[in-house]
């Protein structure tokens, strides 16, 4: 697996970093597996690149983890991927990614987050001032483990998103 490239990163703006320094509350935002310089997320922990070994649901201990992974085609599947393992092991996980509801990773990422909120408009990236991304963005919301923490993570992404797009909540 490559290395992200710096041409590769999609540097969210302040107002949307700002939204989800919201949902993390009480905690923070803990992990940010992919970090672009730049960027405005300020975790506690980055990672080089987050295919790694290393845990995310260790490293973010009870945090909330920011994805907004590498966007290239050979990037976005792993990414995403690995995104839902660690969901799968509890960790409170954040993407931000290509509201590509015709691939694989999409469908995979809609079987097993909580929610979703599809983004009204275009983001409008950071550091991409020569042209706008050719896409609409989505929000996919893993709430942690199950009980409490779960239940607020979503009803706290719920009220923070509503008014940015539509939120649409997964399973039971």
């Amino acid at each position: 697996m490559s290395e992200p490239k710096r041409d590769n990163e999609w540097i969210t703006p302040a107002w949307l970093m700002d939204l989800v320094r919201v949902l993390a509350r009480p905690h923070a935002i803990t992990l940010d597996p992919f970090p672009a310089a730049g960027s405005h997320v300020r975790p506690r922990w980055k990672m080089r690149n987050g295919l790694g070994r290393a845990s995310w649901a260790q490293l973010a201990a009870g945090g909330l983890v920011w994805v907004n992974p590498p966007y290239s085609r050979d990037m976005l599947g792993p990414c995403v991927a690995r995104a839902i393992a660690e969901a799968e092991l509890g960790a409170h996980v954040l993407l931000l990614v290509p509201s590509s509801t015709d691939t694989g990773w999409f469908h995979a990422t809609h079987a097993a987050a909580d929610q979703m909120c599809f983004l009204r408009g275009r983001v409008k990236f950071e550091g991409r001032a020569d042209f706008g991304p050719l896409f609409p963005s989505v929000l996919i919301h893993f709430a942690g483990e199950r009980g409490k923490y779960a239940d607020r993570n979503k009803r706290a992404f719920a009220a923070v998103f509503a008014e940015r797009g539509i939120v649409v909540t997964l399973g039971a």
